[in-house]
């Protein structure tokens, strides 16, 4: 063809015109464009094909991770190429506070989201404006493993150097796989339950994040809409919790905020009749507990589960999102039915069998 292109270049002769020449010189132009654009389409079809065959778990784990609080319900369809599978509004309450420091509950409206796929669950709950608060990301399956890690921390980041060595990052929280990490991997349990039905069964550990947490809710828990690996027991789980005290703040979140009303030593004010007002709970101190440092270790049975048993659904709450004004929370010990993530009855009449 090169040979071609330049004998294109020569001089005009009676026997090869000028205009001949460059419509030969076009021509091979042309199927030289045609051979790139061919080879472009073979590529983006071998992409699709391996994004749909061996990559495409490897794409869904880059999608998964983009996901956050505080996005629109139209990001959430956008990461994950398509609108979300069910739609439905929940009527719930959140903790709201007064001038002079009284709590009350606030009627709010939640829009309820779920994506399927057919390697997990995505459950999203949204306020009126589709700014999400809180999402949650269940396997379905044994061989899906996405990996998740605590935003925020304090820690020092690596430069290029540190990445390219693969230095270990200081203070960084630790990553969480799905379907492989076990609870007990998480350190001493700060506040857990279970609850156990006829047909259904749920059990999630709840982890306050502070200042280095962005003053956020890390829940880590089995949701049986997922594929589960935990040794049931039906006596001693049925309806279990720990770290709830019967005089305790359930949310460090809310006590945070009562005890900074406190503070500004507000004056008493005539109560709005709107609100049911709800009388101020002690003072609440969390102290994060290392193994080391509780005299009680944990009940046998308890121990023996969350050694055992492994995480499949990984929950994240917004700030403005205290744990006890999600709107699918019951306070244990009353914690039937809880539940973090998908409804395993509504999702499987439309996701079918888990593959």
């Amino acid at each position: 063809m090169l040979e071609r292109l330049v004998a294109a270049t020569r001089a005009p002769t009676a026997d090869n015109p000028w205009y001949a020449s460059l419509l030969d010189w076009l021509g091979r132009v042309g199927e030289l464009l045609a051979a790139v654009v061919a080879a472009g389409v073979l590529l983006a079809f071998a992409w699709g094909l391996y994004g749909r065959t061996l990559g495409r778990r490897r794409d869904r784990y880059r999608r998964l991770v983009r996901l956050g609080t505080n996005a629109q319900i139209s990001f959430f369809s956008s990461v994950l190429g398509e609108p979300p599978a069910m739609r439905r509004t929940e009527e719930s309450a959140v903790t709201r506070f007064g001038e002079a420091g009284n709590r009350y509950l606030e009627p709010k409206t939640w829009i309820e989201c779920v994506w399927i796929d057919r390697d997990f669950y995505v459950h999203a709950v949204a306020d009126e404006d589709e700014t999400v608060h809180a999402y949650s990301v269940t396997t379905r399956s044994k061989r899906f493993r996405p990996t998740f890690r605590q935003p925020g921390g304090w820690w020092i980041e690596r430069g290029r150097l540190g990445r390219l060595l693969r230095l270990r990052q200081i203070g960084r929280h630790p990553r969480i796989k799905l379907g492989k990490t076990r609870f007990h991997e998480l350190g001493w349990p700060q506040q857990s339950s279970s609850w156990i039905g006829a047909h259904n069964m749920h059990y999630f550990e709840a982890y306050w994040g502070a200042n280095p947490g962005f003053y956020q809710w890390f829940i880590y828990g089995i949701n049986d809409a997922g594929y589960m690996d935990a040794p049931w027991d039906y006596e001693q789980m049925h309806t279990f919790s720990w770290g709830f005290g019967a005089n305790d703040v359930i949310d460090p979140q809310l006590a945070l905020a009562q005890a900074a009303i406190d503070a500004d030593g507000a004056e008493a004010q005539e109560p709005d009749p709107a609100h049911e007002i709800i009388e101020p709970e002690p003072a609440y101190e969390r102290v994060q507990l290392d193994e080391e440092d509780v005299e009680e270790p944990l009940p046998a049975f308890f121990d023996a589960f969350r050694r055992r048993a492994r995480i499949n659904t990984y929950t994240l709450l917004g700030p403005e999102l205290a744990l006890d004004d999600y709107p699918f929370y019951t306070p244990p010990p009353q914690g039937y039915p809880t539940i973090f993530g998908p409804n395993s009855g509504r999702t499987r009449t439309l996701a079918g069998e888990e593959s």
